[in-house]
């Protein structure tokens, strides 16, 4: 395994990802840690428009954060420069932030256990009888 850098890759695939990769020669393969699709977006700042872009999640269904693409996938990888690293880790950060917030129930520095669930899990019917019981006792 070479050394890791932070790279832009753009895939087969038409997608484009920002990621820390490492190249593994024996197996042919890019590892990439924490990828993040790249999407060109459009704002607006006091009156003129300006293009940009924007990350987002490349794999939704899964919290594995390492990947393996094989470099038969990749068109063209370049080694990213040092403002859009800081922009990159800057959301990572952001991100790592915000799921911690979720996992304790929206409250900074909450540590409850995250496998708690607030409320309950009942039928309609149920629920029902139980909410009119509440409102005919005010």
């Amino acid at each position: 395994m070479e050394e890791e850098f932070y790279a832009t890759i753009k895939l087969s695939s038409g997608e484009e990802i920002v990621a820390k990769v490492s190249y593994d020669p024996d197996d042919d393969v890019v590892v990439v840690f924490q990828p993040r699709l790249v999407s060109k977006t459009q704002v607006k700042r006091k009156g003129v428009k300006v293009d940009g872009f924007e990350f987002s999640c490349w794999m939704n269904a899964t919290h594995d954060d390492m990947f393996i693409i094989p470099r038969s996938q990749i068109i063209t990888m370049i080694e990213t420069d040092a403002p859009i690293v800081n922009f990159y880790e800057a959301y990572l950060k952001r991100k790592s932030i915000e799921e911690e917030q979720l996992r304790n129930g929206g409250i900074p520095g909450n540590r409850r256990d995250s496998r708690i669930m607030d409320g309950y899990i009942t039928s309609t019917k149920e629920a029902r009888s139980i909410l009119e019981e509440i409102y005919n006792k005010s």
